[in-house]
């Protein structure tokens, strides 16, 4: 991606968002499937109205954490996010960093509230498990990506050598995928097994 004005520092800045938004991933695949279980009950209004709810939270999150605003033309909406500014005891710095923040906190926020109230109408259901599974994932997903770090060294990237620069991630890719595969099938065993059974089910059901 690095031409043009887009340079290295351009790449590290961009680097961070995206390391920041990695909170929120697992808020975000959760609330997916606790929205649908919502729809599956035929209450798609709570998912709604938590979601509206958590994006004005998060909104607030990325206007306290990202700073004051820098050369913006619209006056109004450097008013209001200044406006919103004061009331808070401290502004951070962290610019586009910052609003990545506040999407990661209100998909974190958002699963959360859906946990409980999916809980107490559902009796069976229990977010013990989920958050088990889900740290077991975490876990794998760490020690996939601290193995990637160690035996593989960064890609230097050039213009003038893109195919080599591709055919280098192929195994890159291919080592991820089996070493935490792996991983999952050793920490969730029960969780692999049945996604490979539904897998199969649906191949025989076409």
């Amino acid at each position: 991606f690095e031409r043009g004005q887009f340079d290295r520092n351009a790449s590290m800045q961009t680097s961070l968002a995206v390391k920041a938004m990695c909170f929120g991933l697992w808020g975000l695949s959760t609330q997916s499937m606790l929205t649908r279980a919502f729809s599956a009950n035929k209450d798609p209004k709570t998912p709604a109205i938590v979601g509206f709810v958590t994006m004005i939270f998060g909104i607030l999150i990325s206007i306290v954490l990202m700073g004051k605003p820098i050369n913006v033309e619209n006056s109004i909406l450097k008013d209001v996010v200044l406006r919103i500014q004061s009331f808070s005891p401290h502004v951070y710095e962290f610019g586009h960093v910052g609003v990545a923040l506040g999407v990661s906190s209100s998909a974190l926020l958002g699963t959360l509230i859906l946990m409980v109230l999916f809980c107490l109408k559902e009796e069976s259901f229990s977010p013990k498990n989920v958050l088990i599974i889900s740290l077991k994932v975490i876990i794998a997903s760490f020690i996939t990506g601290y193995l990637y770090c160690y035996f593989f060294a960064p890609i230097t990237y050039s213009p003038f050598n893109v195919l080599n620069t591709i055919l280098s991630l192929i195994p890159r890719v291919c080592a991820v995928i089996v070493v935490l595969s792996l991983f999952l099938m050793i920490l969730i065993p029960k969780e692999v097994k049945k996604i490979f059974f539904l897998i199969d089910k649906k191949k025989l059901s076409r």
